[in-house]
């Protein structure tokens, strides 16, 4: 792995690059509120401090993040494309061909995918795509009891023995209700693909739930239903010599088009870094 990936272990498994007793310390110290941009004990408060917000509206789908951002635009004077698909990007014409025959205009192009993709799109390369793993897992969904579920957005699990590496709550933030007091929980597992679990999804199902309870995410054992299924990429692991390559990729583009193409940190992995980074460029 490239040391870029070090801000993703939250997710993938610090278990992954560090031995047990570092991982627990990791899981301990008060460091990773700041790498996640929030604290243990106040994951249900909006503001967390005048730096950090917690993005996730309580009691209401993740949408609404998506419509606010949108609403937000719109008023900024920014034109808005759903559901379109880019035919042709022209820079040095400034211009982008959309589907259904609509043709826009330009100063600066923001490419707000996924580095690999920007690399794809601009030179129909796959270089930094070679030097990434990534990372398959099984979602295992829980339909539990919400009272039973621990608030906490979600929860890592450090635990070697653990074939789970982070457990998600659901039940505060879906659009659809559920009957009476249930709610979902998704638990993942790391996973390498054409594996036994991973052509047999719910063959582990039983175990993974029991290490949710042991985890302590549950207040006690009341299971309703559950469904397992996979996912072919979850996050995407930079390898070593992905630094270099991404360098190669930021250098060309700056050369060709100078300010005129704007592409994100390819390592920035975490919400406290993209809210600094917005900081920084003065959006935020």
């Amino acid at each position: 792995l490239s040391k870029a990936s070090a801000c993703m272990t939250t997710f993938n498994g610090r278990k992954l690059l560090f031995d047990n007793d570092i991982s627990l310390d990791l899981k301990k110290s008060p460091f990773l509120d700041t790498v996640l941009a929030a604290k243990k004990n106040d994951v249900q408060t909006a503001q967390m401090d005048t730096d950090r917000f917690n993005f996730y509206p309580s009691k209401a789908g993740l949408d609404a993040v998506r419509v606010a951002m949108i609403d937000a635009l719109v008023r900024e004077k920014v034109t808005i494309a759903t559901e379109t698909s880019i035919d042709r990007l022209d820079i040095p014409n400034n211009k982008a061909s959309l589907s259904g025959n609509r043709e826009i205009t330009f100063e600066k192009v923001f490419l707000g995918c996924d580095v690999r993709d920007s690399e794809k799109v601009l030179f129909n390369e796959d270089t930094l795509a070679q030097k990434t793993h990534p990372v398959a897992e099984i979602m295992h969904c829980f339909e539990v009891s919400n009272s039973n579920v621990d608030p906490a957005y979600y929860l890592v699990d450090y635990d070697l023995d653990h074939k789970a590496s982070r457990i998600t709550n659901f039940c505060n933030y879906m659009d659809h209700a559920r009957d009476g007091d249930k709610g979902v929980i998704l638990v993942e597992q790391p996973i390498e693909k054409d594996s036994t679990q991973w052509n047999e999804p719910s063959i582990d199902q039983d175990s993974i739930y029991r290490e949710v309870l042991e985890t302590g995410n549950l207040k006690n054992d009341e299971l309703f239903n559950a469904k397992s299924f996979k996912i072919p990429v979850t996050y995407k692991a930079p390898l070593v010599g992905y630094e270099t390559k991404l360098k190669a990729f930021t250098d060309r583009v700056s050369e060709l088009w100078e300010e005129k193409v704007i592409c994100p940190s390819g390592t920035t992995l975490t919400r406290k870094e993209t809210l600094d980074d917005l900081r920084l460029i003065g959006i935020l």
